[in-house]
């Protein structure tokens, strides 16, 4: 199992983001902020070179675009692209994240979009929305599970925990180490109930201050 993680998206400096990407398997880079362009963009690229890490472009849409407004979700995707052409991973990023793992018509969109661009490879939670439409596409699917984000139970199957709920994160570092291992046995208890999940990477909350201790714990329960 892999651990993946944004990289790029917080103002930690590059010190601790080459830290990290020496810690893990593939690099979600960030390419919303003002601050990406593309030397950064091939600093991060030369990181992982440098580490034997994959690179995925970690894709999002600004805070004043929401699902349903397809014209400019796709314009800001787009814009983002620019700085990524070539790459064949992708992970979408925040609320576009979501919406994709819900929506059958969102999905379906994005997997024609990536399919459009030569795009090979998505993360995406096991029997979401995205992973049924790439699959569609034949685009193959990193199946990912959080580390430290809770799950709830919805008629598709897992969940993340909506980011405004106020218990979605998990905190202490022994409950994430709980859920680490009940991913790797391939199944989460909810109220009780032990539900299947299926994951070949575990992503980590980086905007977290624990979020290098996190990696290193992860890295060996996985081992």
């Amino acid at each position: 199992m892999l651990i993946n993680c944004e990289i790029g998206a917080t103002d930690k400096g590059y010190a601790q983001d080459e830290q990290v990407i020496s810690m893990i398997d593939i690099a979600c880079i960030c390419c919303m902020d003002d601050g990406c362009s593309q030397a950064h963009l091939q600093r991060y690229m030369k990181m992982a070179a440098a580490h034997g890490v994959k690179v995925a472009a970690y894709l999002g849409v600004n805070e004043d675009i929401n699902g349903r407004d397809m014209k400019a979700l796709f314009t800001c995707l787009d814009e983002q692209w620019e700085n990524f052409i070539g790459f064949e991973c992708v992970k979408f990023k925040g609320d576009l994240y979501h919406y994709a793992n819900r929506s059958a018509e969102l999905a379906e969109e994005l997997a024609l979009w990536l399919k459009n661009r030569g795009v090979q490879e998505v993360i995406a939670p096991y029997r979401s929305m995205l992973h049924k439409a790439c699959n569609n596409e034949n685009i193959a699917v990193y199946y990912e599970a959080y580390a430290d984000i809770a799950y709830t139970k919805m008629q598709m199957g897992l969940e993340l925990m909506s980011r405004d709920h106020l218990s979605d994160e998990i905190r202490a570092i022994d409950d994430v180490r709980r859920q680490v291992r009940a991913i790797k046995r391939g199944s989460i208890e909810i109220e009780g109930v032990n539900y299947l999940i299926e994951a070949d990477t575990i992503s980590v909350n980086m905007a977290t201050e624990d979020a290098l201790e996190k990696i290193e714990m992860i890295a060996g329960i996985l081992k």
